[in-house]
């Protein structure tokens, strides 16, 4: 397929860009502007409140059980699925 015809099938079938939205979509664009109006100083705190709020968010995600295995199976289940010569092999080292 030519290139010409790749980037033409891309575009597509590829989804819009976070500025494409911004600027198609009313509230975003309002809220865009608001920010861009706003003093440097200010930008910078709004950008770092966003930035601490995205860690916590980050951080309580990680302190979650994200498991999406059935918690009933234990260490040992999925220690029986490994092949039995590396379990031989892993029962020689100590722990």
């Amino acid at each position: 397929m030519s290139a010409p015809k790749m980037r033409q099938r891309y575009a597509a079938t590829a989804l819009p860009s976070i500025f494409t939205m911004v600027c198609t979509n009313g509230n975003y664009m309002e809220q865009w502007n608001d920010f861009m109006n706003s003093s440097g100083e200010e930008q910078e705190k709004l950008q770092a409140l966003l930035e601490e709020e995205a860690k916590r968010n980050n951080c309580n995600k990680l302190l979650k059980d994200q498991r999406e295995v059935n918690p009933d199976f234990n260490a040992q289940d999925y220690f029986q699925r490994i092949d039995r010569r590396l379990r031989a092999t892993l029962k020689k080292f100590p722990l």
